[in-house]
């Protein structure tokens, strides 16, 4: 009787929901260009993150609105900012930097993903013990979101 090679169907790469993906996503995307010697490794995570994200959106047949698109910038744009605030002291440099704006950054930064994982019918993840944004950094689309 000849063999019968049985295809596994394709497993997810990592387990988190899809907004944490996105987050992650926008991390490693901006530590490929910023960190070029571990282009690799960030490569690597990115092709990883998209096909799990590619394979929920399959699963749950998925359309894009312009809400969806929104999330996915702010989440990129408080990545950005978060990346920028902390660059002295990742440099060495412990003084001057700015704690307070990244821990409102990223209360910012976290309600966008749990937006994005709401939107695939995930879990959200308001978390209770976030620093207060800025207002002039809050989003109009968060109105008592954050």
């Amino acid at each position: 009787m000849p063999s019968v090679k049985i295809r596994k169907q394709p497993q997810r790469r990592f387990l988190p929901s899809f907004g944490e993906l996105c987050d992650r996503l926008s991390i490693c995307q901006q530590k490929q260009i910023f960190i070029p010697k571990h282009r690799e490794v960030y490569t690597k995570q990115i092709n990883d993150i998209v096909f799990d994200l590619d394979m929920i959106c399959k699963e749950k047949k998925l359309g894009i609105n312009g809400t969806f698109i929104r999330l996915t910038i702010i989440v990129t744009h408080m990545n950005t900012w978060i990346w920028e605030n902390e660059k002295n002291y990742r440099n060495g440099v412990k003084t001057g930097n700015n704690l307070e704006l990244t821990h409102s950054l990223n209360t910012i930064r976290t309600t966008a993903y749990s937006m994005l994982s709401q939107f695939v019918g995930d879990r959200g993840e308001y978390k209770k013990d976030t620093a207060i944004p800025h207002k002039d950094w809050i989003p109009s689309l968060f109105e008592n979101k954050t």
